[in-house]
Formats: C-alpha cells, sequence, structure tokens
C-alpha cells in the first residue's frame, strides 16, 4: 500500500507542474508585457502623430487596439504550447517553459540591439545564453514562475498610461469628435482648399515679383482669377502647428497639441459641419475634422494593427538609428497620390461642400518630375536631402552646390503641384462648379536654400524664405478678375475671410482678421518657434514661444528673389538650374560642336528606354560620388544634346557628389546614347570632355 500509494503522489506532483491554459496565459502576458506590449505603447505614444492620429480612430478602436497589444501577442504564443503540447504531451511543461524562455531571448536582442553595436553573431551569442539563463531559471526555481504570474498585471498598467497619456488622452476621451457650431451660413458656396506643404512664396516667383507663368502655368492661370494675398506669412515654421492655426484661426496655446479635433474643436470644420458636407483628405499625421464631421475611413482598425506591427519590428531590428530629420513614413503617399485621390473625389453636390485637401508637395523628398513621376526611386519617405548637414550644424545646407541642387529638384516637384493645381480647377469645370466656387490655395510654410544657413528653421537671414507663403483666393463669380493685394496678410486670417464670403459667424474668439475688412498695423511677424517636444518650453507663458522678425525688409526680399534661368525653353529651364546654374544655356544645344579631341560623341552606355515610363523614370536621374573631382562641373547628353549640368560638392561625410537631373522631353522611345562629359571654360565659350563618369544604376 505504501509503494502504491508514494506512485500516486509522484504522479500528482508532476501533474501539478504541468501549467494549466490559464495559468499559461497568465505567464505569457507579463513576459510578453515586458517584451512587446511596453516598448509598443511607447513606439506608439512618440510616433501618435503619424501611427494614430491620422487614422482617426474612435474610443472604442483605441481599446481594442490596446486590448490586442496586451493579448494577442500571449494568445498567439498558447496556441503554439497547445498545439506543440499535445503532439508532446509529457513534456509539455518544457514547452512552455522553452516559449518564455524565448520572449526572454527576444527582450535581450531588443536590449542589446538598441543599446550596442554588436555584430549579429555577437548579438545571438547575447540571445541564447540569456534563452538558457532563463530556461534554467524556470525549470529550477519556482519563485521564477512566481515573478511572471505577477507580471502579468504589468501589461494593463501599460495600457492604460498609454490611452491617458499626453498625445492620446485627448482623442481617447473625446473619441476625436466635436460638435459642429450652431451657426447659420447666409451666403452658401462651395469651398475648395489646398494646403501645400513647405512651399515658399519665392519658389514660385519669376524675378519681377509674379507668378513664374512658364514654370507654373496653372497656379498663375488660378491667380488671374483669384486675389492673390502676397504678402502673406506663416505664424509657425512647423506643420503640426501651422496647419491648425490655418483651420482654426488661432495662435497655437500649447505647441505640443498634436493637429486633431480634440485639441482645436473649432475650427473650419466644425464651423460648416451642420450645413455642409465635407470632403477632407487630410496628411497622414492630422484630423482636424471630427468623426462627427468626417466620415472615418473603414480602414481605420486594419491601419492600426498594420502600424503597430511594423513599430515593433523597427524597435527589434538591431542596429543604430538613423539621424533626424523633418520626415516621416507616410510623407511620399500624403503627396501627389493624396492629391490624386482628391482630384477624384471632386463631385457635382447640390447641397453646400467643403473640398479640402492637405498635400505633403513639394515637400522633401523631392524625387519627382512635373509630371508626378519618381525619378529617385532609391529614396524612401526618410531620405534626408544631400548636402543637409544632420550631425555637426543640424539642419543646414553644407555648401552653396548642394543647396541650389536641392532647390532645383524642390522647383521640379513644385510643377508637380502646379500640374495637380490643373487637375483640380478642371475637374470643377468639368462638373460646372468653378465659377460658383471659393478657391483657396496657401501653404502651411516655406523652406529656404541658402548655403551654411537652416533649411527649416529662420533666423534673420532666411526668414523671408520660410514664412512667406502663397495666398490665392478666388473669389465666387470672380473669374478672370484676378488682382494683387499686398496688405500684411497672416496665415491665421484665411478662416475669417472664408467666414466673410459665405456670410458666418465664427462663435469662437479668434487672432486673425478678415481681409475684406481691416488691414492689420503690425510691423513686425509674430512666429511660434520650434517647439514641440522640447522641455524648454515647460513651465513658459505662452507668449516665450513665439520670436517676432521684422516684415516690410523681409518682403521686399521675396520680391526680389532672382528669376530662374530666363532665355531657355521652359520645358528645359530647370535642368539647367541648381548647383551649375550660370551654364542653364547649354540644356538643350547640340554636344557634338562643343566636343574637344575626340568628334564623336562617347558613349557612356546604350540601353533602350521606353518613354512612357509608368509612375518612374530612374533614366533621368545621375548620381555619382567621385574620388578624383573636386566642384566639378558634369554635363549629360542624351541623344547628342546636352540634357543636365550640375556641380559636384562635398556632402556630410566628405565625399564629392554629383547629382544631375537629366530633361525626360530629350529621351525617345527605344534605343538612347547617353554620355557624361566634364565642362570646361567659361558659360560663353564651354566645352565638353568625356569624363568617364557612370552612374550608379543601369537604364531601364
Amino acid at each position: 500500500m505504501v509503494k502504491n500509494k508514494d506512485v500516486v503522489q509522484a504522479g500528482s506532483s508532476r501533474l501539478a507542474k504541468i501549467p494549466s491554459p490559464l495559468w499559461s496565459f497568465v505567464e505569457l502576458i507579463g513576459i510578453t508585457g515586458i517584451g512587446v506590449a511596453q516598448p509598443l505603447f511607447e513606439s506608439l505614444r512618440i510616433a501618435a502623430g503619424e501611427e494614430i492620429v491620422g487614422s482617426n480612430p474612435s474610443r472604442v478602436q483605441l481599446i481594442a487596439l490596446t486590448v490586442l497589444v496586451v493579448v494577442l501577442p500571449a494568445f498567439a504564443l498558447l496556441l503554439i504550447e497547445l498545439i506543440v503540447g499535445a503532439l508532446f504531451r509529457r513534456n509539455r511543461p518544457a514547452v512552455h517553459q522553452v516559449i518564455v524562455s524565448a520572449v526572454v531571448g527576444v527582450i535581450a536582442w531588443e536590449i542589446l540591439g538598441n543599446l550596442t553595436t554588436w555584430v549579429t553573431w555577437l548579438l545571438l551569442l547575447g540571445t541564447t545564453l540569456v534563452f538558457g539563463f532563463a530556461f534554467v531559471s524556470l525549470r529550477r526555481f519556482s519563485s521564477a514562475t512566481t515573478f511572471l504570474r505577477v507580471l502579468a498585471i504589468t501589461p494593463a498598467f501599460f495600457g492604460i498610461m498609454f490611452l491617458l497619456g499626453p498625445n492620446i488622452r485627448p482623442m481617447f476621451l473625446s473619441g476625436n469628435s466635436s460638435p459642429s457650431a450652431d451657426v447659420h451660413v447666409d451666403n452658401p458656396h462651395r469651398v475648395v482648399m489646398i494646403v501645400a506643404d513647405e512651399l515658399a512664396l519665392g519658389s514660385l516667383l519669376d524675378g519681377s515679383g509674379h507668378i513664374d507663368n512658364g514654370l507654373f502655368p496653372n497656379i498663375s492661370a488660378l491667380a488671374s482669377d483669384a486675389r492673390w494675398y502676397r504678402n502673406t506669412t506663416t505664424v509657425s515654421y512647423y506643420t503640426v502647428t501651422a496647419v491648425p492655426a490655418i483651420a482654426t484661426s488661432l495662435y497655437t496655446k500649447n505647441p505640443d497639441a498634436l493637429p486633431m479635433a480634440a485639441n482645436y474643436p473649432n475650427s473650419l470644420f466644425s464651423l460648416v459641419g451642420s450645413q455642409y458636407s465635407i470632403n477632407a483628405i487630410e496628411s497622414s499625421r492630422e484630423a482636424l475634422c471630427s468623426r462627427a464631421a468626417c466620415e472615418p475611413d473603414k480602414g481605420t482598425m486594419r491601419r492600426l494593427i498594420a502600424n503597430a506591427v511594423r513599430l515593433w519590428g523597427d524597435f527589434a531590428k538591431p542596429g543604430s538609428k538613423p539621424p533626424p530629420c523633418l520626415c516621416y513614413d507616410s510623407i511620399i503617399a500624403d503627396g501627389l497620390p493624396h492629391g490624386e485621390q482628391f482630384v477624384a473625389s471632386i463631385q457635382p453636390s447640390s447641397t453646400p461642400r467643403l473640398d479640402y485637401l492637405h498635400v505633403l508637395t513639394p515637400h522633401n523628398p523631392w524625387i519627382r518630375l512635373p509630371d508626378g513621376r519618381i525619378y529617385d526611386t532609391e529614396a524612401n519617405s526618410e531620405t534626408i536631402p544631400d548636402g543637409l548637414d544632420v550631425f555637426n550644424n543640424v539642419g543646414t545646407w553644407v555648401s552653396e552646390a548642394a543647396a541650389q541642387s536641392a532647390r532645383q529638384r524642390h522647383l521640379l516637384q513644385t510643377q508637380a503641384l502646379d500640374a495637380l493645381v490643373g487637375k483640380v480647377t478642371e475637374r470643377l469645370r468639368e462638373i460646372g462648379a468653378y465659377d460658383d466656387s471659393l478657391i483657396v490655395l496657401t501653404a502651411d510654410h516655406g523652406v529656404s536654400f541658402d548655403a551654411g544657413k537652416l533649411a527649416r528653421e529662420p533666423d534673420r537671414s532666411n526668414y523671408d524664405d520660410i514664412l512667406w507663403v502663397p495666398l490665392l483666393m478666388k473669389y465666387p463669380g470672380n473669374s478672370g478678375a484676378g488682382s494683387i493685394d499686398d496688405r500684411t496678410a497672416r496665415s491665421i486670417d484665411i478662416l475669417p475671410t472664408i467666414a466673410d464670403i459665405l456670410q458666418v459667424n465664427i462663435p469662437w474668439k479668434i487672432d486673425g482678421v478678415s481681409l475684406l475688412r481691416r488691414e492689420r498695423k503690425e510691423d513686425s511677424l509674430k512666429v511660434l518657434q520650434f517647439a514641440t517636444n522640447s522641455p524648454t518650453i515647460k513651465g513658459k507663458s505662452t507668449k516665450d514661444f513665439f520670436t517676432r522678425y521684422p516684415e516690410t525688409s523681409g518682403f521686399q526680399r521675396v520680391l526680389a528673389t532672382p528669376p530662374i534661368s530666363l532665355g531657355s525653353r521652359d520645358d528645359l529651364r530647370l535642368y539647367g538650374y541648381g548647383s551649375a546654374s550660370e551654364f542653364h544655356s547649354l540644356v538643350g544645344r547640340d554636344a557634338g560642336p562643343l566636343i574637344r579631341g575626340d568628334a564623336e560623341l562617347v558613349s557612356g552606355w546604350l540601353t533602350w528606354v521606353k518613354a512612357s515610363d509608368g509612375l518612374t523614370a530612374p533614366w533621368t536621374l545621375v548620381r555619382r560620388t567621385l574620388t578624383d573631382k573636386d566642384q566639378a562641373l558634369i554635363a549629360v547628353v542624351v541623344n547628342g544634346k546636352v540634357a543636365g549640368v550640375g556641380r559636384s560638392f562635398t556632402d556630410i561625410l566628405g565625399n564629392q557628389r554629383v547629382s544631375i537631373i537629366a530633361a525626360p522631353s530629350l529621351f525617345k522611345t527605344g534605343s538612347n546614347t547617353v554620355g557624361t562629359f566634364s565642362v570646361e571654360g567659361d558659360p560663353t565659350d564651354p566645352e565638353l570632355k568625356y569624363a568617364g563618369v557612370q552612374p550608379d544604376f543601369v537604364l531601364r
């Protein structure tokens, strides 16, 4: 009997060691809370502007996301454990311990990968050692299991802190739903509003203070029907605060507030929401149009989950993080693709309608030709422009050649914006809505291209490039009656002017004034400083957020912006502009008479190119790092004609870089002869010599 009793006790002891599915789940929640939930909630908190706000989720969807982050990883691992445990029933405790230890190894991988520069095999070795230690501890010490069960309360704590954190709390508590204003629109007209991004007024000018009709014919045509408030400045040079200022007519009182209706309940959208149907396409970082006024995208939950998976993958990926840049993952998608979506969404309407677009064009990365095709296929949303210093004098251009090369690419992408504006006005004419619509074209802020100066932050030497933005307002019935108005105007004046046209009273106190009424008496610009996530502003009064700049002298500098490559064909002007603009007249010329030495055009390479290459045109970009050239002048010759010219510059790593965009109109369907040449002599008597510089890619 004693012997049988011992057998029974031994069996009972063995059974006690087999974790029940519930206890397994609890322990897995504890360890995945540290390995998955905590870093993911932290990543979502930091990236809330891009990963959450733009999806405009409801309160229920935010809760669902939180529960999924806490529960789903543990549940997936439990399923694996149950399946494997069913196959190896006697070893099921070991299966559980292996899975838990593997998660501990993942945590070690995350920590080592983010805190060290170890190569992969060292990371694997360290992770394996940690895995082994965790497995032995679970096998030998019951306290390890107890610790896991105690940890199970931490993911819930992380989730609550995520929902109540400063970035998410306003959206969570309100559901990002703000009521429409209780007002009446006495003079309803269709409103079409386009907010471009990173577009300086000077980029559009022709040297005489007018819009360059040759480079930007569609914006120029809109100006001929509009009142152009030429002396308009932004009140912030950062999109997260500049765009809300346009929509609300308010200086921000909280520079850290994300651009969503929960933080900005009073806006253009709430003003007309009770009487207008709203078609709003905002950037992926914005949700100023509340869920009450704008029907959210049905793919919100799917997008939130996909973003969460990607963020955790980025966190777990070892290696150094990229240097800081004013960019984010969706910036390319929020550009022309959003614009094309907007054009397609403009539909006839028998009731008042607001069509609103914030398009991240011509914002960098500068990768598009005027027809919208992408020529720099290797660039992505986090690509930092060539020649921009991100290590020493962060955000400054390293040389004049680098700055002007970047400006050339910026202007080409501005031409793509011009084409989009043309599509919008054409669509409005197609549906018979153009003449009676109030059309607004503006930008959130500008950008500067001065050597040694900051590209996006203003100082006394570059503020005219960054603060002055275009503002065209085509009033209903104003076709053919365009005019220029040089009164002092601010981006916060746009909403009051719209309200004046529609004859609707704005029911909240605003900082702007209607441009149809009295003129401002200010002689300086009040501009919000770049302050997001900066601890220096904590505890300060709101007046300390702002800096003032002289206005009159700044506006005069804008009007004095020099012309671009005058005397060249409009379709070729920008391909001779940039780092070697003094040789702009070369572009389009026959290369044969300019070649010294060998009379034949030396082919750099031969290829077959389709003229209609879909959405991309990588064969127009020649980019190379030179080893034996210093400030070299390089020309690209296509089919016997000079198609582009540029000067090399030293990048932030000390390399000589050259980046030339060849005019796509000089390519033809079929075989193209392309060569690269050094340019010698002066602009009045240039010489071409075969350089033997090959590009980094093969033409397709």
